[in-house]
């Protein structure tokens, strides 16, 4: 068992990514977009659960991970059932993936899967990855004839559950390798952009589809200004429901943009080809600050006064907030990082900015 999931290898078409492949086929995992922060603390919270190892989390983390221990101790608990965590599973088309937990007692077996994030997945009795560990576990136990599979989600608290029979394994079957015939296809006609999907796919540069979607605008600028033809402009739209749509393929546009930006510096760096109307620069990397208190030492031996340090340092209220939150005695983070927030203000060291609004789009959970 390798409890650092970052270094086990991947199927080409895992479990993971089969609900994004059937959507569009040719949707490519995005490497180099940074993991989401709440990825990560999941990814933390699962090697807790796999080793009892808790450093590292958070109080509200370590709750989480025992309500899953709580979950699973019906079946942890009982010998007669035996264990595999993180087992590596086939799966149809010859590919695999890693359950979370794998109970197996007879002809009956468990498989338990953690998730940490903020909303629920599509429900287990249509989730392709849940039903592609099901044909795993029934083609690698024989004698197995149900699996009762069980989504955990605990920062929800949220079970969703199915059980799965023999009688499934064919409908099961047939439709993941249906998904990879059609992503090994790669006919860009058949691409199906969407936000969800488009958003975490490397492709966002050279996808004709999404582009067709997104860039329609980009036919109405005048080739000599950038300006856009007022049917066309934001300020004209006065349907909410054109407003949302709108809204959808600004968040695209974002990661299109970020997208193109990253690969044509690529090219640039890799090929050394020139990218017309571009000039390859460069500017001088920032300065980290490693010891605040040897940088104090060498202003003061170049004649700075304390007052002269004070006036030209950037001084992040949250930053000392987290400080003080860290040194707080247990129990009392958030009212000593109140106090030292209200002293500030209270003597006029710092005033609050006003309250900002801005739209950002809903989480719909399904239970």
């Amino acid at each position: 068992m390798n409890n650092d999931h970052s270094q086990r290898g991947h199927a080409t078409y895992s479990p993971s990514s089969l609900k994004a492949l059937e959507i569009c086929p040719l949707y490519q995992k995005d490497n180099d977009k940074a993991p989401h922060p709440i990825t990560l603390r999941g990814t933390a919270m699962h090697e807790a659960i796999e080793t009892g190892k808790v450093e590292g989390l958070d109080p509200y983390e370590i709750e989480m991970v025992k309500s899953c221990l709580d979950f699973q101790a019906e079946w942890s608990m009982d010998q007669t059932w035996a264990n595999y965590p993180e087992r590596k599973m086939a799966t149809p088309g010859g590919q695999w993936g890693y359950c979370d937990n794998l109970f197996v007692r007879g002809r009956e077996a468990v498989l338990l899967d953690w998730k940490f994030s903020t909303r629920v997945q599509t429900e287990v009795e249509n989730n392709v990855a849940a039903q592609a560990y099901v044909w795993g576990v029934l083609n690698d136990f024989p004698d197995v004839m149900e699996v009762a599979v069980h989504y955990v989600y605990p920062r929800l608290d949220v079970i969703s559950s199915r059980v799965f029979t023999r009688d499934d394994m064919e409908k099961i079957e047939l439709r993941v390798e249906t998904i990879i015939a059609r992503a090994k296809l790669a006919d860009p006609t058949k691409a199906m952009p969407t936000e969800e999907n488009c958003l975490y796919c490397s492709a966002k540069a050279i996808c004709p589809a999404l582009h067709k979607l997104a860039l329609p605008l980009a036919q109405e600028y005048k080739k000599e200004e950038l300006t856009i033809i007022d049917e066309y402009h934001p300020s004209q739209i006065s349907d909410p429901n054109v407003m949302a749509k709108a809204m959808a393929v600004a968040t695209i546009m974002e990661e299109w943009a970020g997208s193109v930006k990253f690969h044509a510096n690529q090219m640039r760096r890799e090929t050394g080809q020139e990218i017309p109307g571009y000039t390859w620069t460069s500017r001088k990397g920032d300065a980290i600050v490693n010891s605040a208190a040897l940088v104090k030492f060498t202003a003061d031996e170049f004649g700075l006064t304390d007052e002269d340090m004070v006036s030209a340092m950037s001084l992040s209220v949250s930053k000392l907030a987290e400080k003080i939150g860290e040194r707080a005695p247990t129990g009392k983070k958030k009212s000593q990082i109140e106090a030292f927030k209200n002293e500030l203000i209270d003597s006029g060291a710092i005033e609050l900015k006003p309250d900002t609004f801005f739209l950002r789009r809903e989480r719909k959970t399904k239970y």
